[in-house]
């Protein structure tokens, strides 16, 4: 090889090392400065979580000395704000693999309990003696919780540890350790507070309800329940097998069956052998049944299983399924919490789909409340800007585990758009307003 031809190699070569080296600074600078990005973003988190908690235990405290529903008001909304802030902030931050339960479960509670105080006390009542000791317990709670967290923030920033490396590493010299134990610790140790009975989906009573349609209920044999699941939804019984059981609130054996070579998924409760939920695993590909059709099939499946007295009343087409929506009605009355729920596939007609934990939780002998405000009242309440089409009674549930004996109005406005509208049949209060959303694809109320 020439002597010429070797230098112009030896510089190609530098060449390329210092463009590769040119190349992996600037990737390692704009690296560096996305990890900066990072960790700047969840020492904002972290700032916020425990700014959020600090503000939650001051106004808490405050509306243990509040006298006014007004000022109630204010403050249990300004708790609820700052619940959700702190809800945001803690699912920001890298603790994924460290078990947050507790905290994460108080955040929920306490701002749930708030919004519905506020919505409580909206129509001046005072608070009750037990309204009041909630309040100071939460309070404690918060103010607790607040002190563990400025102690595992210190413990970050003195050693001037980063939150990702100390949450994303598995290196003890990173500060997983001790960070992470102090993070335990919280969790662990966590402040007990008296469990919050009141109406709202995370009231500790919903845990701990029992299903109206269990209560003394028969045990059901595993076989029983296999072969309900074969009758019920037209499989070979020697195709059903027993996944497992599930010991939750509602204990069930978990089926599956084989049905012309897709896999049906059902549960089957132990006490009396209802099938709570079901599901084909099939993929439907065409809609060649109308949608009317498939209500039609819906309601001849009810029948076919013999639960009576059911109506439906909304419905949605999606990915070519029509999911049927009934709830009880007696008496003239529809009872909302009593809910099923029956998917019809659109290209044969089978049932795919079947879904009962509200009718099983509901469902059962109910003691209705006097009407005291009659419907000529209610109905001169309605805004001006209504025309009511139909009234009727129902049972609604509310956003906790209780439920509301209504008048529903069924009410367009001047463009066209439907509405329900529930007013307590005892206060004349509304309950609730939910809008109707109605077209090609179905009738839904949100």
């Amino acid at each position: 090889m020439k002597r010429r031809t070797k230098i112009r190699l030896a510089s190609f070569a530098i060449a390329l090392i210092l463009a590769l080296g040119g190349f992996v600074y600037i990737w390692y600078t704009r690296a560096e400065h996305y990890q900066w990005l990072l960790e700047a973003n969840y020492q904002h988190y972290f700032s916020e979580l425990m700014e959020s908690i600090e503000q939650i235990s001051t106004t808490l405290q405050k509306g243990r000395y509040a006298t006014s529903p007004v000022m109630v008001v204010t403050l249990s909304n300004e708790v609820s704000r700052q619940s959700a802030l702190a809800t945001a902030a803690l699912s920001g931050l890298p603790f994924s693999h460290i078990e947050l339960e507790k905290t994460a479960k108080f955040l929920s509670q306490v701002g749930d309990y708030s919004f519905t105080l506020s919505k409580l006390k909206a129509s001046g009542l005072p608070l009750s003696q037990e309204e009041k000791k909630n309040l100071i317990s939460l309070s404690d709670t918060a103010y607790q919780l607040s002190g563990s967290l400025n102690e595992l923030y210190n413990e970050i920033f003195n050693k001037n540890l980063s939150i990702g490396e100390t949450f994303l590493t598995n290196s003890p010299d990173k500060g997983i350790g001790s960070v992470a134990e102090t993070l335990q610790d919280i969790e662990t140790q966590f402040p007990e507070y008296a469990g919050l009975i009141y109406d709202g989906p995370f009231s500790d009573h919903i845990e701990k309800m029992t299903p109206m349609m269990l209560v003394n209920a028969p045990d059901v044999s595993l076989q029983d329940a296999m072969k309900h699941v074969a009758d019920t939804f037209g499989v070979d019984v020697s195709s059903v097998t027993h996944e497992g059981d599930g010991n939750g609130a509602v204990p069930v054996y978990s089926l599956s069956a084989d049905r012309n070579g897709n896999t049906l998924y059902a549960d089957v409760t132990k006490k009396g052998g209802f099938i709570i939920n079901m599901m084909d695993s099939r993929i439907v590909s065409e809609a060649n049944i109308p949608v009317k059709d498939c209500i039609t099939r819906a309601v001849d499946f009810m029948e076919k299983i013999g639960i009576k007295n059911m109506v439906h009343n909304y419905y949605i087409s999606k990915n070519n399924i029509v999911t049927v929506n009934f709830a009880y009605t007696e008496n003239d009355i529809t009872y909302y919490p009593d809910l099923i729920k029956v998917s019809v596939a659109q290209d044969n007609g089978d049932i795919v789909g079947f879904e009962s934990r509200g009718y099983l939780m509901s469902h059962g002998i109910r003691t209705l409340p006097e009407i005291k405000v009659s419907e000529e009242e209610v109905r001169e309440k309605v805004s001006d800007g209504l025309k009511v089409e139909n009234v009727r009674l129902a049972v609604i549930p509310s956003m906790g585990r209780y439920e509301y004996f209504c008048y529903e109005l069924k009410c367009v406005d001047d463009y066209g758009q439907r509405c329900l509208i529930y007013v307590n049949v005892e206060t004349g209060v509304e309950e609730q307003i939910l809008i109707l959303v109605e077209g090609d694809d179905g009738i839904l109320s949100i």
